[in-house]
């Protein structure tokens, strides 16, 4: 009986020891797996950090080259065309009796000005020299007030100082016209309205039209379909601006949104 009960013992010991013994190999089983995960969110992480910081180099380069180009064409160009269009209006003074060739000088005039007009908008274009002036609310204010649709809104709840990055409020700006001018070349509406407010600590660019829209899904067919340079630097900067872009569409209207921490406006 002594026997039987030692062995008992020895058995119920034994599967205590070997119970133990599998909780610990499964708790340090989980641990091992714990540690992995971590590892692999950290290695994701320190590559989308990367990606970050090359994306935001490229668009640094981008605005850098930018301003070259736009200084040459408003330092040198500019000038040359000024001085082509006076040279020509001292010439047609002096062959006024010739009324052909005043006639051809004459539309030669109007070709040099539409020629002029379309330097200074893509000089503007290059560096929109009124955003650094006068801010983001302002700018797209202007922009809105210049556009040929007869039915157009802008308001928004944001004080201009509340937005204290230069290069975050110049994103902001960039995706903004990417977006009206695809939106104006595929898509004119005649009613516009656009909404720049901060919600929830959150930073909401609107734009609602009466065009036809298009939703997430086509959005992203079209972007995947699209070489444009103007719509893969509005992605790069959304990335940038840790933000997201909403398509969504209805019988009467459609709507874009542009959603980014508002965080993001508190560094330079």
């Amino acid at each position: 009986m002594e026997n039987e009960t030692n062995i008992l013992l020895i058995v119920m010991t034994g599967s205590a020891v070997v119970f133990i013994l599998i909780l610990a190999i499964l708790f340090f089983v989980v641990i091992y797996r714990n540690k992995i995960v971590e590892r692999e969110k950290e290695h994701t992480l320190i590559i989308k950090n990367k990606e970050l910081q090359l994306l935001r180099s490229i668009i640094d380069t981008q605005e850098n080259e930018r301003e070259k180009i736009a200084a040459n064409l408003h330092d040198e160009v500019g000038p040359l065309l000024s001085t082509l269009k006076l040279n020509l209006t001292k010439h047609k003074r002096s062959i006024e009796k010739n009324t052909l060739e005043a006639e051809h000088i004459e539309n030669d005039k109007i070709f040099l000005d539409k020629i002029i007009e379309n330097v200074r908008s893509v000089s503007h274009d290059l560096t929109p020299h009124f955003l650094l002036k006068f801010g983001l609310i302002k700018s797209i204010q202007s922009f809105i007030n210049q556009l040929p649709i007869p039915d157009k809104y802008f308001t928004t709840n944001i004080i201009e100082d509340q937005l204290t990055s230069k290069q975050v409020k110049l994103n902001i700006y960039r995706v903004f016209l990417e977006l009206m001018n695809n939106l104006i070349k595929h898509d004119p509406p005649t009613n516009i309205q656009v909404f720049l407010e901060i919600q929830n600590k959150e930073i909401i660019l609107k734009i609602s039209h009466n065009g036809q829209g298009i939703t997430n899904q086509e959005f992203e067919v079209f972007a995947n379909n699209s070489n444009g340079l103007g719509l893969n630097s509005m992605q790069s900067r959304v990335i940038i601006l840790n933000g997201k872009l909403y398509f969504s569409k209805n019988e009467n209207s459609a709507e874009i949104k542009l959603i980014t921490p508002y965080n993001n406006y508190e560094t330079n």
